[in-house]
């Protein structure tokens, strides 16, 4: 019966710690999201700069000046996802320590499977 109530609680703790490593996922893939839309960004003026020598700055100035808005507002709504996620990937990291060190059990077994 005892070991019965340890097999539960162990079941248990490895369903938190999964639910952890799921969401320490789905923050990996918001900062790739981010990082790949400041990259396109940062491509899309590469290439602007690199052709600007077929027209006059004065002439497309209309057309640049929204772009470069546009530019500014999707870098900081990537830089607000990268920042946010990153907070959150550190803080769910010391949430893993936190429940390591209090279950001793799942500590030893996860860092025998670590090394």
């Amino acid at each position: 019966m005892v070991n019965q109530v340890y097999q539960d609680q162990d079941k248990l703790i490895v369903d938190e710690i999964l639910l952890f490593l799921q969401e320490k996922r789905t923050i990996l893939i918001t900062i790739r999201m981010a990082i790949g839309t400041i990259m396109v960004q940062v491509s899309i003026l590469s290439f602007l700069i690199a052709t600007s020598r077929f027209y006059q700055l004065v002439e497309v100035m209309h057309l640049l000046v929204p772009f470069i808005v546009l530019n500014a507002i999707v870098l900081g709504v990537a830089g607000y996802f990268l920042v946010g996620s990153l907070i959150q990937l550190h803080r769910l990291e010391r949430q893993i320590v936190r429940y390591k060190r209090g279950h001793s059990r799942i500590a030893a077994c996860m860092d025998k499977d670590v090394r």
